[in-house]
């Protein structure tokens, strides 16, 4: 077994470790909050749903997990499954668009 010897005035290695960041001299201002109040807008439950289209069956129901619904549109119609970080659902009329309100159908709490 080999040991190696480093010359005599070298106390390291020439790796450069990476520079660690500094940690901030004040503590953060009262205004610059992390998380900041939700817009008021009336998209705003269904922007970080996952968001699926479907159809209506000739029945006038949609798929809900192991059931089928009613909605209260005709059949053949397309509707938005909406899936919440919160676990609950939603079945939307429309796509979100901006000059529209959502037109909720139905909704179903997590729970």
């Amino acid at each position: 077994m080999a040991f190696f010897v480093r010359p005599e005035g070298r106390t390291h290695s020439g790796f450069k470790s990476p520079a660690r960041p500094t940690p901030p001299s004040k503590p953060p201002n009262a205004n610059n909050a992390a998380c900041c109040v939700p817009p008021r807008c009336a998209w705003w439950p269904y922007i970080w749903s996952l968001r699926t289209p479907l159809k209506v069956g000739p029945d006038g129901r949609v798929p809900v997990g192991h059931q089928r619904l009613r909605v209260g549109v005709s059949a053949g119609t397309c509707v938005i499954h909406c899936l919440h970080p919160n676990g609950s659902l939603s079945i939307l009329a429309h796509d979100p668009k901006t000059t529209v309100r959502p037109a909720l159908l139905l909704q179903i709490p997590n729970g």
